[in-house]
């Protein structure tokens, strides 16, 4: 569904069936990590399927975003706070890790989306079904800009990392939502 919503072809690029980089550690994120303003999307995760990223992947992923101006947007799902702690912001020694939240919503949109994309995106967001995950805001690390929240919970928020940035859209997209489509969309633009 994102690669709909971000008029991705089917054919694009080394796509193999779903997916362009199957692994981390492959030709693919080498290729990547020396690109220059671009965004790689981390698809929605659940539990038990988050890639095991090696060290030299980590490192990869950490060049391509910290060095080349360049975007990761992770989207939502039950697994996909515990892949940024893991795989972004995990190594950070004595750095503050993500603390998963969920709360039932609506998701009001912050005073920080003012002259950002997300100033024309909806209002408010909706939970719709609970396919909403998030990070409590006092677990978001100090540099880290929050979009949409609601109860001590942000479910669209950024963390700037070197020359590049982590854009967290709490929405898994496994239906069709749209204020949360209109949001990845302002996250596209966000990233460029």
């Amino acid at each position: 569904m994102i690669r709909r919503i971000l008029g991705l072809p089917k054919n694009f690029g080394k796509w193999e069936g779903n997916t362009y980089l199957n692994n981390f550690d492959s030709q693919q994120m080498r290729f990547l990590q020396d690109n220059k303003h671009s965004v790689l999307v981390i698809p929605p995760l659940s539990e038990g399927n988050i890639p095991l990223l090696s060290d030299t992947a980590k490192g990869m992923l950490h060049r391509y975003i910290a060095t080349g101006h360049n975007t990761v947007i992770v989207t939502g799902g039950p697994a996909s706070i515990d892949f940024v702690n893991q795989n972004l912001l995990g190594d950070n020694p004595g750095g503050q890790l993500l603390e998963p939240a969920w709360t039932r919503g609506p998701y009001e949109k912050q005073e920080a989306s003012i002259g950002t994309p997300f100033q024309t995106a909806p209002v408010s967001m909706p939970n719709d079904l609970n396919h909403v995950h998030g990070a409590r805001i006092q677990s978001l690390p100090q540099e880290a800009v929050s979009y949409y929240e609601t109860n001590g919970v942000s479910v669209v928020f950024s963390v700037k990392m070197g020359q590049g940035q982590l854009l967290y859209v709490g929405f898994d997209y496994s239906l069709m939502s749209k204020p949360w489509v209109k949001t990845m969309i302002a996250g596209m633009e966000f990233a460029s």
